[in-house]
């Protein structure tokens, strides 16, 4: 990896015209989550159990009609 190089001279502080600011620390509030992401939580948490239960409920049809179509002796 290349490091990096300075293209312009450093200017010091001390010969810098002007003065320095000093703030107070601000503190940062937390943003709410969008309702895309949440959306997109409630989706990952509720599609995997309602797609493994289609799967079941289109297993037990599939069985329901070979049964019909080849009936027991």
């Amino acid at each position: 990896m290349k490091q990096a190089q300075r293209k312009q001279p450093v200017v010091s502080v001390d010969n810098a015209p002007g003065e320095v600011i000093i703030l107070p620390p601000v503190q940062v509030r937390r943003t709410t989550p969008t309702v895309t992401r949440w959306l997109r939580e409630l989706t990952q948490r509720l599609l995997p159990p309602l797609l493994g239960l289609g799967v079941l409920l289109l297993a037990g049809s599939w069985r329901r009609c070979i049964a019909k179509a080849f009936p027991r002796r």
